[in-house]
């Protein structure tokens, strides 16, 4: 049995056009000045880096940035598991 670390956040996936189109549950990380329920730019790079959410981005091949897009389900399963 191995030793290996287990990273504590969750790697960042690529996300393809087709799966936006079908998968409805991801969204756009809002524009800096916006929040998104809630929540700041920074304050969702925070929490993506942490692995509290689930982000992709979605980029063209070769290209270095692209954009970044949250997963709905896990900032609500976030906001919900927090304590009143």
């Amino acid at each position: 049995m191995s030793n290996h670390a287990i990273p504590s956040h969750k790697p960042k996936l690529s996300l393809t056009a087709q799966e936006l189109l079908t998968d409805p549950q991801w969204t756009r990380f809002p524009r800096s000045g916006q929040r998104l329920m809630g929540f700041s730019r920074s304050s969702l790079y925070l929490l993506a880096t942490e692995g509290l959410i689930a982000t992709k981005s979605l980029k063209r091949h070769g290209q270095k940035r692209g954009i970044r897009f949250v997963n709905l389900p896990s900032l609500t399963a976030l906001i919900e598991s927090a304590p009143s």
